[in-house]
């Protein structure tokens, strides 16, 4: 049996949630490459850029619709900050 990690049980629900698209899973897959392993904190910084380059989201819109949807999905907290 696979252990429970976030990343399987968010597979397991995307597999059953239609509201979840492609570009859901890839930037929720890039976020997940992007959180450091040996971290006991939740929260971790990432760019923008770097989570659009890995997820092949090209569109800001898209981006921001993505975060604002797996957050209202309770998938993930996103806080967004200026530089």
């Amino acid at each position: 049996m696979k252990a429970a990690t976030p990343y399987n049980r968010f597979l397991r629900r995307a597999a059953t949630d239609k509201r979840l698209l492609p570009s859901h899973i890839s930037l929720y897959t890039a976020m997940y490459y992007f959180y450091p392993l040996d971290s006991s904190d939740r929260f971790f910084k990432v760019s923008r850029r770097a989570l659009m380059r890995y997820s092949h989201i090209r569109s800001v819109a898209t981006y921001h619709k993505c975060v604002r949807e797996l957050v209202a999905s309770g998938s993930t907290d996103f806080n967004i900050k200026a530089k």
